[in-house]
């Protein structure tokens, strides 16, 4: 019976995607519109268990349908190849 849960937390652990490959680095932009970035240095985040944070804030994000109307982004960000959108005072995430 040990072993069954042993092989059980092991097989979870390995289909989870938190334990797929963690990105290098994340590169956060502050945002003037949806096409233009404040010129100031970036942000660039390299610790990975900040990372690791990030990318369950992401993966943890309820996903919404539909069209929305939302005001320009505050912060854009690129974690591995994804790139997103990161409203602060609303909490909303944009791909």
């Amino acid at each position: 019976m040990r072993s069954f849960f042993l092989f059980l937390a092991v097989f979870l652990t390995s289909c989870s995607p938190l334990s797929t490959r963690i990105p290098e680095k994340i590169t956060v932009h502050e945002m003037e519109s949806f096409d233009e970035k404040i010129q100031w240095e970036a942000i660039v985040i390299t610790d990975k268990e900040n990372i690791r944070k990030f990318q369950a804030g992401i993966w943890g994000a309820g996903k919404e349908s539909g069209i929305v109307d939302l005001d320009d982004p505050e912060l854009a960000f690129t974690l591995g190849k994804e790139s997103y959108f990161l409203w602060l005072d609303s909490g909303i995430i944009m791909n």
